[in-house]
């Protein structure tokens, strides 16, 4: 490889936040011509995010993005090297989307730099990075992708694929990076000397900082009664519904917006937020009360609060101050609500949302 310089839950997971206000983005880099237009807004690739497609074209200068609704944004993409390639031969794919996307691209000598493409007007945010780099000729070959000055966080793209779905390591390489300052800058170079490399295209996606699981719907594990909430709530009570947590505002410790809003609980209930700093059985959860216990070890109270009539209540901003967090510390966050009328489904008379899960940034 080239010397790399200058690149009381966790069970079927639920994204609920974006990366601050991070754009997504399609691009489909090389040539273009007639033959290999972009892809059609059907086509989700490997991040399986459908929308507008951009035709980045050689000499790759300056050229300004539109998003998955096809709408103009303040995002443009440049890179250093204006060399381009189209793949004629045969792929072993069929034609379709998957053919038209791969079969042209920048083309990175073995002899030259490494290819730096640099976003500029991002708005600030976590984004996953997906960079496309596999070798059409379907021969193996492998680029190395990484985060512009940061050569720990290199990936090797390339192997044999017959055809969609796409597969990271072999089509290619995904990176979750922080945006400030509206800058990102990605570089690619072939992984063996005197081989070539390629980008073929790129995908930005808002990354997730809030995950939600352990839930109390049937998909997670059973609840104490056979009282099983509806998709994405915790154990039903006797409001006949289950607890869902909304979670809004950022996961920084800077900003320290970040709120959690339950809904589903029985009218004027008392509530506690909470954080622990594991998951329980391996996120699965343990039954407590007529719920499921999801925030482990040693555990932060954050607040009570009295339901509305519409039995919600909500926490925050100010979380992270209160628990007294920094970033990096990664915390899973519950709500205990009490539940006695007139009856809670299993008798406990107290009952738990799902969990969430967020791990602080700057």
């Amino acid at each position: 490889m080239r010397p790399l310089h200058a690149l009381l839950f966790a069970l079927a997971p639920v994204c609920l936040a974006s990366g601050l206000n991070a754009q997504a983005i399609n691009i489909d880099v090389g040539p273009n011509l007639i033959l290999w237009p972009e892809p059609m807004p059907a086509y989700g690739a490997g991040a399986a995010q459908p929308g507008q497609w951009n035709a980045v074209k050689d000499p790759f200068v300056g050229q300004q993005l539109l998003g998955l609704n096809g709408a103009l944004t303040a995002v443009s993409v440049s890179s250093n090297i204006s060399s381009s390639f189209t793949w004629g031969g045969p792929t072993n794919l069929p034609a379709g989307d998957d053919y038209i996307f791969t079969a042209d691209g920048q083309n990175i000598s073995s002899f030259g730099p490494t290819a730096v493409w640099t976003f500029s007007g991002l708005a600030d945010g976590s984004y996953d990075v997906y960079t496309y780099c596999w070798a059409p000729e379907n021969s193996g070959t492998q680029t190395d992708v990484w985060v512009g000055g940061a050569p720990a966080t290199a990936q090797s793209v390339g192997g044999f694929w017959a055809g969609s779905p796409h597969a990271q390591g072999v089509t290619y390489a995904l990176h979750t990076v922080a945006i400030t300052g509206g800058i990102l800058t990605m570089e690619a170079g072939p992984t063996l000397p005197n081989t070539s490399g390629a980008v073929l295209g790129f995908q930005l996606v808002p990354a997730s900082l809030f995950t939600n699981y352990c839930f109390g719907d049937g998909t997670t594990g059973p609840c104490p009664c056979g009282n099983l909430g509806a998709l994405g709530e915790g154990c039903r009570n006797s409001s006949g519904s289950g607890v869902a947590v909304q979670s809004q505002g950022t996961n920084s410790v800077g900003s320290d917006d970040m709120t959690f809003t339950a809904q589903g609980m029985p009218a004027g209930t008392s509530a506690l937020l909470f954080a622990g700093n594991q998951q329980v059985n391996g996120g699965a959860g343990a039954i407590f009360g007529d719920g499921l216990r999801c925030a482990g070890g040693p555990v932060q109270r954050l607040g009570v609060r009295s339901a509305d009539a519409g039995g919600s209540a909500t926490w925050g901003p100010g979380i992270i101050a209160l628990g007294g967090w920094s970033s990096g510390d990664t915390r899973d966050f519950q709500v205990w609500y009490r539940d006695n009328s007139p009856q809670s489904p299993c008798g406990a008379l107290f009952n738990t949302s799902h969990g969430v899960e967020t791990t602080f940034q700057p």
